[in-house]
């Protein structure tokens, strides 16, 4: 068996990253991990991260606590640090609704009314769906497509 430099390099994570590279039409610089998960990972100390988190925190320093690393390519796949930013819960919800990336079933007048119910009163999905003449499991499933989940307190995004 040979020696492949590409799948067999044991550098430093952003060396690795870097010598999976693939630079689509777009720029966006993709690692091609497995294709089942949507979110590329590469072990760097002894734990797996996913690769656009770590070229973030590479290239433009620490995630600010509460925050998430969104694409401004929408290519979950990308790790371009020039396609990356860190934006708060409610700015990646907004966003998903903005690029229409949300669950398809409503329009975006529908969508906006939601997240905008549940960010400005908290309320539940069962709550916003009788308030909007919404089904329940309808609003339900499009909050938690969005990752955001009812707690006491509020919706709060799911933590892996």
């Amino acid at each position: 068996m040979s020696y492949n430099p590409r799948t067999n390099y044991k550098g430093p994570a952003h060396e690795r990253i870097a010598a999976n590279r693939i630079v689509t039409d777009s720029n966006c610089w993709e690692y091609p991990g497995s294709p089942s998960n949507k979110y590329p990972t590469i072990s760097h100390e002894g734990c797996y991260v996913t690769v656009h988190r770590y070229m973030y925190q590479h290239y433009k320093g620490p995630i600010p606590k509460g925050h998430y690393i969104c694409h401004t390519c929408d290519n979950t796949r990308c790790h371009n640090p020039e396609h990356l930013y860190a934006g708060t819960p409610k700015q990646n919800a907004q966003d998903c609704v903005n690029r229409q990336r949300h669950a398809k079933k409503y329009d975006q007048e529908t969508a906006s009314k939601i997240l905008a119910m549940r960010e400005l009163t908290g309320m539940p999905g069962n709550t916003i769906a009788v308030h909007l003449g919404l089904s329940k499991s309808g609003v339900n499933n499009f909050l938690s497509k969005l990752g955001l989940s009812y707690q006491k307190g509020g919706y709060q995004r799911y933590v892996a």
